[in-house]
């Protein structure tokens, strides 16, 4: 075990998961107001399905980042919701602005790195000895999955 390594991911996870959370409990409590608005207006139908499905994604995710379970699932689901609300948004704007996109870029980094360097000794995979996702190909495989299924959610748009 690296320590200092080990307790920087650790961090990472806990911050960044926390924040993740946060960003979806609030979808899950009101798919119909506020945040279905937002999301028709980015061609999102029906829009409080799409809600309730980002809510999920990033409450699942968040949780799953924090608690460094399932290998690299949490993250690309992370990767795949970066994606598609930086897509989506730029659509809309009619422009890509990074100024705009910094949250996304550095949450869909975020990912990428757990995602393919693993959650670090200070997780629930270390701690249960969950083994089945320390193979490189399945980690790459993710990013890869992220990114079909971020496509895919985006072509649904209407």
């Amino acid at each position: 075990m690296k320590m200092p390594n080990d307790l920087g991911l650790f961090i990472l996870r806990v911050v960044a998961g926390g924040y993740v959370i946060k960003y979806g409990l609030p979808k899950l409590r009101d798919a119909d107001g506020a945040f279905a608005k937002e999301f028709e207006s980015l061609g999102f139908r029906p829009a409080g399905t799409y809600v309730t499905r980002a809510g999920l994604v990033e409450t699942t995710a968040g949780a799953l980042v924090v608690l460094g379970a399932l290998g690299p699932v949490g993250p690309a689901m992370l990767l795949a919701d970066m994606i598609i609300a930086a897509v989506a948004t730029t659509i809309r704007a009619k422009r890509f602005d990074l100024d705009q996109r910094e949250e996304e870029a550095l949450f869909a980094a975020i990912a990428v790195l757990l995602a393919l360097g693993g959650p670090g000794a200070i997780s629930a995979d270390s701690w249960l000895d969950v083994r089945l996702f320390d193979r490189s190909w399945l980690r790459y495989l993710s990013v890869c999955a992220a990114l079909a299924g971020s496509a895919y959610v985006l072509s649904q748009r209407a």
